[in-house]
């Protein structure tokens, strides 16, 4: 299963081999794997998959000849059909549910697959069970037919007027199924199962280099933009990007170590001295973790074990951030979906300090994982 499966920060080029040179390939599976904020160049196909299964992807920056001329690549963004896998008709499936929004897609008009004919952005080779969204895009090119959908039907021979290629499999050097494989293109706003909305067309270098406010480009409008910014002025936080341009990732779920980092940051608490976990030796945020120990904030998920590649819940960061502060005690019961939680006490706590307004007037959510900018927000509240 490809449950959980992120495919993030990576740099993945010079994939180019004819008949394979995948960047990430998606299988069967019943999960979604998310691939985000990657560079990509140079790859016969940067993302592809075999018609069984879905994909997300997002706030990734593609290239045509970053690190290389862009001979060879094709559609960069491909779904197969189950019929051009398995060459039996009958099935036009490709793919489940695939969303691909706020990428840049640098990559201009006139990028040619090898039998010379312009290569799409993005394919699609059948229908998606559910749906596939293309939304938020920059496109380098301008016209409207960069995401192509094909139906493929498998033939005995090259049938005339349709656009062919052979499919065999070879073993020990010989020829032991041979198929022709024909697809029938159709393009435009008839696409079946296919979303295009909301994409620039025409941007010539993606998105790359438009003005943004703030300390980073990807929160511009975010209702917790300011908090965000004001962490980064006080150097507590520096984004999860800052190739093509800087990025916070605000809704992108916060980690144990990253919420450690920040309230030690913000409050200071001392890093030095104490090694209280085996399981986070040589990591960045070791320092973090132990001085949260010091502290009294925390004792780990487990003896010895800290967890800091893991999410937090919005519970586990007003605990560390009531604790770090040692705030005071308070009668009052805030929130109706906490009682007898280990973490009511702190929300509570919080609440009545001004840190915490819950997720609405009456909960607090605290078994929800906590997004970066929501631990943001709570941590500049509290120092406020």
């Amino acid at each position: 299963s490809l449950d959980q499966v992120v495919i993030r920060e990576n740099a993945i080029y010079n994939n180019i081999r004819y008949g394979l040179g995948y960047g990430v390939v998606v299988d069967s599976g019943d999960g979604i794997p998310i691939i985000e904020y990657n560079i990509f160049d140079r790859n016969r196909h940067s993302i592809a998959g075999n018609g069984y299964g879905g994909y997300i992807v997002r706030h990734n920056t593609f290239f045509a000849g970053l690190f290389g001329n862009s001979d060879g690549m094709m559609a960069q963004i491909d779904m197969h059909g189950v019929t051009e896998r398995t060459l039996l008709n009958g099935d036009d499936q490709a793919g489940t549910f695939i969303h691909v929004y706020a990428n840049d897609f640098a990559i201009p008009q006139g990028s040619l697959m090898p039998w010379g004919v312009e290569a799409p952005i993005a394919g699609i080779r059948g229908v998606p069970s559910e749906s596939a969204v293309f939304e938020l895009n920059c496109v380098a090119r301008t016209d409207g037919e960069w995401v192509e959908q094909s139906t493929m039907t498998a033939h005995s021979s090259k049938q005339t007027g349709q656009n062919c290629y052979q499919k065999a499999k070879y073993r020990n050097g010989e020829v032991v199924r041979e198929a022709w494989l024909c697809s029938t293109p159709t393009h435009g706003s008839a696409m079946e199962g296919i979303v295009l909305r909301d994409n620039k067309m025409g941007q010539a270098t993606g998105c790359r280099g438009e003005p943004f406010e703030g300390a980073f480009a990807d929160d511009d409008g975010h209702s917790l933009e300011p908090e965000i910014d004001r962490l980064a002025e006080m150097g507590i936080v520096s984004g999860c990007s800052k190739f093509p341009e800087p990025r916070f990732c605000p809704d992108q779920n916060v980690t144990r170590g990253q919420a450690a980092a920040m309230i030690v940051k913000a409050f200071d608490i001392p890093r030095q001295g104490g090694n209280y976990f085996d399981d986070d030796d040589g990591r960045w945020f070791e320092r973090y973790a132990d001085a949260l120990y010091r502290a009294g904030v925390t004792t780990g998920t487990a003896p010895r074990r800290f967890d800091g590649y893991e999410v937090a819940t919005r519970g586990t960061v007003i605990t560390f951030i009531s604790r770090a502060l040692d705030l005071p005690p308070t009668s009052r019961d805030y929130f109706t979906d906490d009682n007898g939680t280990w973490w009511e006490d702190h929300a509570n706590r919080a609440r009545a300090a001004g840190i915490v307004n819950g997720c609405s007037s009456t909960r607090f959510c605290g078994s929800r994982i906590a997004s970066r900018a929501e631990t943001a927000a709570m941590v500049v509240r509290a120092i406020d």
